[in-house]
Parts: structure tokens; sequence; C-alpha cells
């Protein structure tokens, strides 16, 4: 008690004084992100009344924040509190159990009703007011230095149609141009010790904006001083803790939308600037391009080195998608989903998808990027493009995605081990990851559709038996 006393007497008394230029308090943003201990402390110290520019207080903004957490409600949430102390000190098990709340049907089903239309309705507004923004800031940067005149690209999931539960994901290329740039592709086999592809890429500039990790981080840098004096234009719209942070390969946006389909959106807008340059012949051409391109697309590094972005490809690729091919994709989504909290999430629901041993630890998930690569490989293997979409079709084809990222695909599933996989697109050029996890899941979907269909022989049996009894009656 003297602890929580002792952290009252040191708040200010009038924590209204303490707001952003989008009139956030201290306690909107402890509600925005579900810190309710520290939301119901600063109460003490705050207006009830105030409100946003968006027009929410911070009670409002509480219960919004609840109902997004809800609209990420996974399959067998309710089953994890099942978990034992004796089941969380074996990683193994901590999936077993989860997979084994996943029933096939409702995986199928789910697919179909969390993926995120953006033809229409708020997402179509929340997509536009983003992209919007966008395009204004870039113009800024563009202003103060002629080399970031880019252009604004989206991709990823919110651009192949694939994005599940809420439109609060961007992923977005800045276009610029190479203009006297010569790209070298080197065979090095030296690379191979180091876990890297067969190719090495260097990218020669007299730009000084080109040299080392400039690209990158001078995009930063300019950002930084942009972001300082902009003011989103959107009233749903608004920055939030940490509101800009630099990747490995750009600068991540931090974001929040208040609106009423949507009342709370926590959005993240990953930035990467890349370099459009004319197409290279020493890069392999995969069987999903169905013709050779005029142009490819470098991105920077932080440790100054170069590589291969082959983002717009694979959305495009995405986006050619069959409705049963889609359908596989994304209850692949789903299903990794489930495994995995998002980092926005309270560490109660956090801690569903850990493990213990001396301290919390992550349960071993195959990443997106391992996932989306298997699916490729999977998808050049397919003869014709399909059409059906029942469960047992779209859960098979999952199963068969899962098993690429095996050791040895075709073992039997008593002997799987967990493998590598390489970028589809762009592989010789990139390390290979591993699947960590994958043997896990398909030990797991395929135990769960053999049960399906005992369950469904069973069932036909049961109602032959009555039929057979109402013909003797």
């Amino acid at each position: 008690m003297a602890r929580g006393i002792a952290v009252t007497c040191e708040l200010p008394h009038h924590l209204s004084l303490f707001s952003d230029r989008y009139d956030q308090t201290p306690r909107h943003l402890a509600a925005m992100f579900g810190h309710k201990s520290t939301e119901q402390l600063l109460a003490l110290h705050e207006a009830h009344k105030l409100r946003c520019r968006a027009g929410t207080t911070a009670n409002k903004v509480s219960r919004n924040y609840d109902a997004y957490l809800k609209s990420y409600e996974k399959l067998g949430w309710k089953e994890r509190n099942s978990l034992s102390p004796i089941d969380r000190h074996d990683p193994e098990r901590v999936t077993c159990k989860l997979m084994k709340a996943i029933r096939v049907q409702e995986l199928w089903k789910k697919a179909h009703d969390v993926r995120v239309d953006f033809s229409g309705g708020e997402a179509r507004e929340v997509k536009a007011a983003v992209m919007k923004e966008l395009q204004t800031i870039i113009k800024k940067t563009a202003e103060e230095d002629t080399l970031y005149s880019g252009k604004v690209r989206l991709v990823g999931s919110s651009e192949d149609g694939s994005k599940i539960y809420c439109p609060d994901e961007f992923d977005v290329n800045v276009l610029f141009t190479g203009k006297d740039v010569e790209v070298e592709i080197l065979e090095t086999p030296e690379v191979l010790s180091k876990g890297k592809g067969t190719k090495t890429l260097s990218v020669v500039a007299d730009a000084p904006g080109l040299q080392g990790n400039n690209l990158m981080d001078k995009l930063f840098l300019l950002l930084q001083t942009c972001l300082a004096e902009h003011t989103l234009q959107d009233k749903r719209l608004s920055f939030v803790p940490p509101g800009l942070s630099s990747t490995q390969v750009g600068a991540v946006l931090a974001l929040a939308w208040q609106g009423k389909e949507y009342p709370l959106l926590l959005v993240g807008v990953d930035l990467v600037p890349v370099l459009e340059l004319p197409w290279h012949d020493k890069i392999t051409e995969p069987e999903l391009m169905t013709s050779t391109p005029e142009t490819f697309h470098v991105s920077n590094t932080a440790d100054g080195s170069w590589r291969c972005s082959f983002a717009l490809t694979e959305a495009e690729v995405l986006k050619g998608l069959s409705d049963s091919q889609r359908r596989v994709f994304i209850m692949g989504k789903v299903l990794l989903s489930c495994l995995k909290a998002e980092p926005w999430m309270p560490q109660a629901e956090k801690r569903h998808c850990t493990w213990f041993v001396n301290r919390e630890w992550r349960i071993a998930v195959p990443t997106g990027f391992c996932y989306k690569n298997a699916f490729f490989d999977w998808l050049a293997k397919q003869e014709q493009v399909a059409t059906e979409q029942d469960a047992r079709y779209c859960t098979k084809a999952l199963i068969a995605i899962f098993r690429q990222l095996c050791a040895v695909p075709d073992e039997v599933r008593g002997k799987l081990s967990q493998g590598r996989i390489s970028a589809y697109f762009g592989g010789e050029f990139e390390g290979e990851k591993f699947g960590e996890g994958a043997h896990l899941i398909v030990r797991c979907l395929e135990e769960h559709l053999e049960e399906e269909q005992k369950g469904v022989k069973r069932r036909r049996e049961e109602n032959e038996i009555q039929e057979r009894k109402k013909v003797c009656y």
C-alpha cells in the first residue's frame, strides 16, 4: 500500500494539461493499450469527461479496447484456460493442446468469416485515409531531399486480399527510381557457409544517398523531421507511442483509428524504401512468374547491404488466387494466429501461447515468411486452378503446405522434424529459415482430419441404422 500511495502522490494533479496534438491524455493512451490498472490510477487525477480529437473519453476507449480484443478472438479461445502447470513445462504439449481446440470444420469456416473486405465499409476508409497520409508525408520528405521523390505502393496482406481480423496492418513500399545505378550479382560459394543464398547483390552508385545504409537511414531522419510538425488530417486517425521506430529495412509508424465500425484499431504501417531498377538477367525467374518483368526492386538494410524485394510480385500472385486457393492460404494464417498472440494483447492472453522453464518462452511456430513461401512452393506444383472449396480438400492442401516446412516432407508423421525453407522469389540471395513447429502442426491436423472422417462415418452408419428401423416398423 505504501508504494501505491507514493506513486499516487508523485503524479501531476492536472493531467488534462498533458495532452498531445490529438487531445489524447495519458489516460486515453493507457486505455488504448489495455493498461487497465494504469488507466484506473490516472482516473484519480484526470477529469472523466475529457475527449480526444476523435470524440472519445478514456472510459469509452477502454470499452473499445475490449471490443477490439474480442474481434481477434481465436479458435479454441476458451479451451486455452485448460492448460495446466504440467502442460506449460512442455512446449510440445502446449502446441498440441492449442491445436486440439481447433476443429477442422471451424477453421475452414473461420477463414471466410475473418477475412477483411477492403472493397467497402469502414475498412476501405481506413485504407484510404492511411494511404492518403503516407502520400502527403512522402511528398514532404521529397521537398527536403529530391532523392526521396518516390511512389507509395501498398503491398502485403492488405493489398493481396489475405488480411484477417481487422484492417490494422499496412505494408508499404516507397519506390524510388535508381538513376546511374549499377547492380553487380556475384556467385560466391563462400556465402553458403554463412547460411546465406548462393548469390550476393551489390549496388554501385555515385549518389551519397545510396551509399551504405543511407537510403533507409536518411529516410528515417527525414520522417522524424516531417512528423514533428505534421498533423494527420482525418480526425479518426492519430499517432500513438512510439509513433515512429526503425526496422532493419525501413521504419514503422504507430497509429490509432477510432471510427464506428471499428471503434479502435492500433494500426501499424511498415514503410520500406526500395529502388526500382531494370530487370537483371542473373535473377532466376520462378514458375509463378508468367512473363519476365521489366524491372525489379532492391531494399537497403541496416548493415549497408542490399537485398531483392519481391513484395509487389508476391502481392500480384496472391491477388490472382482462385477462391479455394485463397481459402487455403487464409486457413493457414488463421491457424498460425491461434498459436501466437498479437504484440498489443494483454499479458494474460499472451501467456496462453507460452511455455515455462525459469522464464516464459513463446512456443515454436513457423513465421509468416516460412508459411507464405511454403504456400508458393505448393502453388507452383498445382497442375490446374483448384475449384474445390470443401473443408476436407482445403485441410489436405494445408497439410501439404506445412509438410513443405519439414525436413523430409513425405516422411510418416511420427518421424517428421522441422526443416528449412527459402524465399520462393529471390531465394538465391537470402538464407533459409527454420519451419519451427511445423511437424507438430502436421501431426495434429492429420489426426484431426482422421477423427472428423471417423465421426462422419459413424454418423452415416447411425443414420442408416435408424432408416432400416423405420422400414422394419
